[in-house]
């Protein structure tokens, strides 16, 4: 199992997830991919779609990829788009990952809304996050978020707040929006 994969199933298993949310695709293999095919897009698809087939009902989350730095968040918001619009994927929410760079006040502007987590709940929340900050090899964990983005995760962690994002009405694939 690629460490990303690792990673996300560490840190489902922590929240105490049900198998309803489909797994997430690696990231690393799809900028490695896209620097070999320069078809990110149609890659994501077929994948989503997959998982689509294998977890019929699932709620899918994405990156709010028009909100965010990279062109691999972009890339699977657009599939997002394309998979709601023809039908595919019907339970569809997106997490704006670079919220927690905003001062505290302003880091749900924009949410189409703001779970609350009760403090009991907290602790699972964390523990997740931990997954992500995981080093053992042993187990194929690398901590690659933890690495990645510390300024992210360290505010997640002391966050009681999950911000929520739907697509915006005028949406628009490809670059940019």
């Amino acid at each position: 199992m690629a460490a990303p994969t690792r990673n996300w199933a560490a840190h489902r298993a922590q929240r105490g997830s049900r198998p309803r949310s489909a797994p997430p695709i690696p990231h690393p293999q799809l900028q490695q991919e896209r620097g070999e095919s320069g078809h990110l897009v149609d890659r994501i698809d077929a994948k989503v779609r997959a998982l689509a087939a294998q977890y019929p009902g699932a709620s899918h989350k994405f990156t709010a990829g028009w909100l965010e730095h990279t062109e691999t968040h972009k890339a699977c918001s657009d599939v997002a788009y394309r998979l709601m619009n023809d039908g595919t994927i019907s339970d569809v929410r997106f997490n704006h990952v670079y919220a927690y760079e905003r001062p505290w006040d302003q880091r749900a502007d924009g949410a189409a809304y703001v779970l609350n987590m009760p403090s009991a709940h907290m602790g699972i929340k964390r523990n997740a996050i931990y997954a992500y900050n995981t080093w053992d090899p042993s187990r194929n964990l690398y901590a690659l978020g933890y690495h990645s983005v510390p300024e992210l995760l360290e505010p997640a962690h002391a966050d009681p707040r999950e911000f929520v994002y739907t697509l915006p009405s005028d949406y628009r694939p490809g670059k940019g929006n």
